[in-house]
């Protein structure tokens, strides 16, 4: 019980290695679940989102994402080109 986020998140890194990148979203919305405050977890939900072209949920995910860690130059950098693009 104390791996399921873990686990569910090792699938969602295969899914993505494999470009699989919708299929990798409902992995990481399971780890999500079983573990909210995860921040590698936040951050490829945004990418995988991005990754899928919905610019919504990518930017929810960065944006809590930031919220634990707000001077992450990476995350802030990622929300920028989906602003640009949008």
């Amino acid at each position: 019980d104390d791996m399921k986020d873990e686990v569910a998140y090792s699938m969602a890194q295969s899914c993505m290695q494999y470009n699989m990148n919708a299929m990798a979203v409902k992995y990481l919305l399971l780890a999500y679940h079983y573990n909210p405050e995860n921040i590698l977890v936040l951050y490829d939900l945004g990418l995988c989102y991005d990754k899928i072209n919905d610019a919504g949920k990518s930017l929810l995910y960065y944006k809590k994402y930031l919220d634990i860690d707000p001077f992450a130059e990476h995350v802030w950098n990622n929300v920028g080109i989906i602003y640009t693009r949008l």
